[in-house]
């Protein structure tokens, strides 16, 4: 989805998974005896972290899917719209031959 905001916050939210894994991998091996609290609630959430950045990803593959998929039907859509116009015109040309 280029052009759209979803591709901002797509380069966005990769940029702050990266920061904040960035931080939790500095705070476990600056304090890495496991006693600290903050430490341990750092590893903790740098684990939960971690789970999350692989739903967000999982998220992002969805959502790009279904974007593809709207973009197709929407493709879909306006060529048929263009052969029913063809249609018609086809069965308005033969309308007005049959009552000549």
């Amino acid at each position: 989805m280029e052009g759209t905001p979803w591709g901002e916050l797509g380069i966005a939210g990769i940029l702050i998974v990266i920061v904040l894994r960035e931080v939790f991998n500095f705070l476990r091996s600056r304090n890495g005896n496991g006693h600290s609290t903050a430490t341990a609630w750092a590893l903790e959430s740098s684990r939960e972290f971690g789970s999350m950045t692989t739903e967000m990803r999982k998220l992002n593959h969805s959502i790009a899917q279904l974007s593809q998929t709207l973009n197709c039907l929407s493709h879909e859509a306006k060529a048929t719209r263009a052969q029913v116009k063809e249609v018609r015109k086809d069965i308005e040309e033969l309308d007005r031959r049959m009552s000549q």
